[in-house]
């Protein structure tokens, strides 16, 4: 029932400390180009072969390699137990 942002070492104590933090919602790709444009060179190249978002972020629409968490949440969640793990945001 834990979120995401408790592992990691405990990401939600030291996100102040990163020097970008994305999000995974429909401004994904979006947030995976400023990404790339901030710090370029190669690792913008990998970010673009791995993900292909070019031609998404041109469109303006989050498609490509999707997850469906959303999905997941409502089949496996209850709203009790989403509840629980929204006592730890």
């Amino acid at each position: 029932f834990y979120p995401q942002s408790f592992y990691c070492n405990g990401l939600y104590r030291f996100i102040d400390d990163y020097d970008f933090v994305g999000h995974m919602d429909s401004g994904f790709y979006h947030d995976l180009d400023k990404l790339g444009k901030t710090y370029g060179g190669r690792f913008e190249t990998k970010l673009k072969d791995i993900f292909k978002y070019e031609s998404i972020t041109e469109d303006n629409n989050n498609v490509g390699i999707e997850t469906k968490a959303s999905d997941k949440v409502i089949q496996y969640y209850t709203p009790r137990s989403l509840r629980r793990v929204l006592e730890y945001v």
